[in-house]
């Protein structure tokens, strides 16, 4: 999938137990990172539940411009007092260089 500078993109995650059950964590923050290092944006914290039980998403609004490659979202959740991450990478290229 080629994602595009000034798109709107949705990341999604599902948070499980151990067993595999969809389960409510206690708080979630999710970071984007630009490809070298850098924060993209303020932390987001407030993911909206999606259908089914421990599944959510939050969509972010790609900038107008900047250096392509690949960026990462981390997705941090916390559950009585234990995290558990998650990454997901996704390549953004500019228009001109498509």
């Amino acid at each position: 999938m080629t994602i595009y500078y000034e798109e709107t993109i949705r990341i999604r995650n599902a948070v499980t137990d151990f067993d595999g059950d969809p389960i409510a964590p206690d708080s979630q923050i999710i970071q984007i990172f630009k490809p070298d290092g850098t924060q993209s944006g303020a932390d987001m914290v407030a993911p909206t539940p999606d259908v089914d039980l421990g599944s959510y998403y939050q969509d972010f609004d790609l900038p107008a411009a900047g250096p392509s490659g690949f960026w990462r979202a981390v997705w941090k959740v916390t559950i009585a007092a234990k995290n558990g991450y998650g990454i997901i990478e996704f390549q953004v290229i500019s228009i001109a260089e498509d």
